[in-house]
């Protein structure tokens, strides 16, 4: 068992193989510490991985020749491949789990808003004029159709022809 523990280092607390579990000293009875250094001696090496963009894996191999791996999804960021940790925080999109876009250093699920009555915004930051339509505060994308002149553009002054359901200019 792994966790990421928010520092961008994997912390191993258990590895199993088949059936027989081998427990870190961390999760073992302070009363029984030879126990402890026993299996700790066991551990011959350990090495981090990135197995994939948002996958950080850990794995342990023995002095019995036993290989154990753990892996660890790092979404919403990707796995770091200098420190083949999970990363904490983000700079660009790239720093970011596949579908996940980064806005002021954390990864988020993509968003659209109306960042005013006629201009929709993604979390990315394009923006785009609805020109004669309003942008509709529930989607947060520019209508394409309306039934009253309240779901128009007022500051280009467009109306809605509601036979045609279209915002037109006068």
């Amino acid at each position: 068992m792994v966790s990421n523990n928010g520092r961008g280092q994997l912390i191993a607390t258990s590895a199993r193989s088949n059936a027989r579990a081998i427990e870190s000293p961390v999760t073992q009875p302070l009363g029984n510490p030879d126990v402890a250094q026993l299996q700790l001696a066991q551990v011959q090496s350990i090495r981090l991985a990135c197995t994939n963009a948002d996958i950080a894996s850990l794995q342990i191999r023995t002095s019995a020749g036993n290989t154990f791996w753990s892996h660890s999804s790092c979404f919403p960021y990707t796995c770091e491949t200098d420190t083949k940790t999970c990363a904490t925080s983000c700079a660009d999109p790239g720093g970011c789990a596949p579908g996940m876009d980064c806005v002021g250093g954390r990864c988020v699920f993509p968003r659209t808003f109306c960042s005013d009555g006629h201009t929709s915004m993604n979390s990315r930051g394009a923006k785009n004029n609805c020109n004669t339509y309003g942008c509709d505060p529930v989607t947060g994308l520019c209508r394409t159709v309306c039934t009253s002149s309240d779901q128009c553009n007022s500051s280009v002054g467009a109306l809605c022809d509601i036979p045609a359901k279209s915002c037109v200019l006068p």
